[in-house]
């Protein structure tokens, strides 16, 4: 109820014109933030409304989501790893078509200086 009522005020006060700074000296406003951390330190140790408790509960609320999205990261890796698999491989090899005119074939292979464009395999130049 404090802090509802401390977020009222807040509001009211911002339709008054007051800036973020004002509204935060303000009296009032200063008023209800002791009274409210008045009211968190009477609170016993094992309270879950502590500052505390909350902030433990929103870390194990934050690792558990993200052990989730491992593991589904996990399970999709899995599956595309499967499919993968399961699929043809074709059995043509692949040709490279180089865009400049080049000699030689592995260890010997280089492009041929000036750079000119490979109009015969490419289509460039043409």
């Amino acid at each position: 109820a404090l802090g509802s009522e401390n977020r009222e005020l807040k509001q009211s006060l911002v339709k008054a014109g007051f800036s973020s700074s004002d509204i935060n000296r303000h009296p009032d406003v200063v008023a209800k933030v002791k009274a409210l951390q008045d009211l968190k330190t009477s609170l016993s140790e094992d309270d879950p409304g502590r500052d505390e408790a909350f902030f433990a509960r929103q870390r194990a609320e934050k690792e558990a989501r993200v052990r989730s999205e491992k593991a589904l990261a996990k399970d999709q890796q899995r599956e595309l790893q499967a499919a993968e698999a399961k699929a043809p491989r074709p059995l043509v090899q692949r040709k490279i078509f180089h865009l400049f005119e080049y000699t030689g074939s592995g260890p010997s292979f280089h492009y041929e200086p000036p750079p000119r464009l490979n109009a015969a395999q490419c289509g460039f130049g043409m």
